[in-house]
This record gives structure tokens, sequence and C-alpha cells, in this order.
């Protein structure tokens, strides 16, 4: 049994198709049935990208019944798992959802946060091909343990891999991937409790809000007070709650939260974890939308790097960034 990375689309236009139906598909913009050709050889002679054509063979004839696939997911940055559990199937049907070119997937866990991966393993699964086998070492059974871990519910371990390390070398790499990747673990390795409490005030200055954090003890659910305006009376007001543990947060969380926005008065409240939100969670955000907004692992490391030179001297030390906003090479990480 292999492993193999099955992404859909460039900006993951695909991805929620392809859970919901149970699929991975892919495009390359070829509207014919792959079973229809001999070898890679005569598909190559039917198109212009030698990789393409690559890439849709191991598709249809290297991907066997019963493979492991992994889609690394754009929105939420989260990574889904499953394994295949059927043939090629050309699917003219499907060509607006996102490709006609089909295999049946039965997904195991949709909503893993990329912090619960090594380093090496998320470097492995940012190439930039559609259609690729990770090269990190041991990267089925790895993959495998963390997907069974999340699926238990078990917190994540703390013995991950140091970013210090350099990462295996790729030939393409999904930079916006990687950087994000290093700023995430390096939150997680250098930012808990109150600490993170305070990366989250700081960002929020940065974006030109006046902060207070909570005392320690009891808090109503609340972290942060936000505030617009160089006093904090303008608006909009702000209760943010902050998560940094392993596990996802249910629904019992962004309840308390909805309720603390009302009990102090506030516009909208902000949800913040490092284990990221259960599936509910984030369904029901689609309707509270305009009331509360969730910073996953993703969404945190994001907006450190938009706010990057703003942030505190002590911030940027424990997120070592160069200019251009790319890992220190002193970290290992570009050599």
């Amino acid at each position: 049994m292999a492993v193999w990375v099955i992404r859909a689309g460039a900006q993951g236009q695909g991805e929620e198709f392809a859970i919901e139906r149970g699929i991975a598909s892919i495009d390359f913009g070829f509207r014919r049935d792959l079973a229809d050709f001999a070898d890679q050889s005569a598909l190559r002679d039917q198109l212009t990208s030698t990789m393409a054509a690559s890439q849709l063979w191991r598709f249809a004839h290297e991907i066997k019944d019963g493979d492991m696939i992994v889609l690394p997911r754009k929105q939420p940055k989260v990574i889904a798992v499953g394994k295949i559990t059927g043939d090629y199937a050309y699917r003219p049907d499907m060509e607006g959802a996102h490709g006609p070119h089909t295999r049946p997937v039965e997904w195991e866990a949709t909503d893993i946060p990329r912090a619960n991966f090594d380093q090496d393993l998320l470097h492995s699964l940012g190439g930039l091909a559609t259609v690729f086998q990770p090269r990190a070492e041991d990267a089925e059974t790895r993959i495998a343990q963390v997907s069974q871990a999340h699926l238990a519910g078990a917190p994540v371990s703390d013995t991950i891999s140091d970013p210090d390390e350099p990462p295996e070398p790729a030939v393409e790499v999904d930079m916006d991937e990687y950087v994000l990747d290093f700023i995430a673990q390096c939150i997680r390795r250098k930012f808990s409790g109150t600490r993170l409490e305070y990366l989250v005030a700081k960002i929020l200055e940065a974006e030109g809000y006046t902060t207070l954090q909570t005392r320690q003890g009891p808090d109503g659910g609340v972290d942060v007070m936000a505030g617009g305006g160089r006093l904090g009376f303008g608006e909009p007001r702000l209760c943010v709650q902050v998560k940094s543990g392993r596990l996802p947060i249910d629904l019992s969380d962004y309840n308390r939260l909805q309720a603390s926005v009302r009990n102090f008065g506030a516009d909208h409240g902000l949800l913040v974890s490092l284990g990221d939100f259960t599936r509910s969670v984030r369904n029901e955000n689609e309707r509270s939308f305009f009331e509360i907004r969730l910073w996953g692992s993703g969404e945190l490391a994001q907006r450190v790097r938009e706010s990057y030179d703003s942030l505190p001297v002590d911030v940027q030390m424990d997120i070592p960034l160069e200019r251009g906003l790319l890992p220190r090479r002193t970290e290992g990480w570009l050599n």
C-alpha cells in the first residue's frame, strides 16, 4: 500500500466537493477517458505538457485500490486523509465541479490540524504538483498514526520535529504553505497560555485595535478585549477567547464565547485555537458568520505573517523571519 497526495485545485476549489462526494478528482483540461490509452507514451502524444501526462497516468493506473490519499486543504488550512476504494472512472458530468478524472475515496479524517504533523512530513506534502508521493521517511505509517490519534481525540504529542532541523529538499515547494507551517510550528513551540493571548493581542494592536488582556483566573470566557481606536472606545468591540490546547474546540466553547459577546456588550467574538475546530463548530460558524470569527493555527500564522513588521521584537525573535517573510537561514530551513 502506497501514500499519495492528490490536490483539489490551486485554490482548493474542489475540496468540499471531493469530500462530500467521496472522490478524488483532477482535471488538467483533458476531456478524454484515460482508459482509452494503451500506455503513457500514447497519452503524452495527446498533451502539450509531459508533466500533466505523467500525473494523469499515475492517477489512473499507478494508484491502487487501498492506497492512502492525503489532501492538504486550503480553506480551512487542515489536512484530510482517506483511502482509495476503487478504480479510475471518467466522469464527464463532473467537469464543472473540479475534474472528470475520478477515483472513489473513503475519507477517514477531513480536518486534521497541520500542526499535528512533524515538519518534515508537512514539507513533504507541500509539493506544487497535483498528484505525487510524499518522500518523508515512513510517511504512510506516520500519517496514519496522526489520523488515528486525531479521530480518537488524543492530544498531539509534544515530541515534534524541531524547526531548526533542515527539511527534506524538494524540487518545487508551495512557499506559502512552507512559510505558514514554519510560523505555526514556532507558535506551537514558543507560545502557550497567557503568552499566546499576548501574541493575539499584539496582532490585533497591529491591526489598529486597543487591547486588554484579562486577569488570570475566571475570566468569563474572555482572554482579550479589543476595541477600535487609540483608547479602545471605538467599534468594532471584540471579545477574544484563546485556546492553546491540542484538541479541536467544540461547540461548548463556541457557545460560551457567543454568550460572552452579549454579556460584555461587544459587537463580535474571536475564537483562537491551536488545535483548530470540530466540523460542528465550523458548520455553526457559517450560520453566525457576522458574529464570530475563527482563527485556527493556519489563520493565526497568516495573521502573524501579515502583521509581522509591526509585532514586538520579542515576538519576532521567537518567530524569526527574514526580509520577504521567509524563515531565517540560521534556522536551517532554507539551507
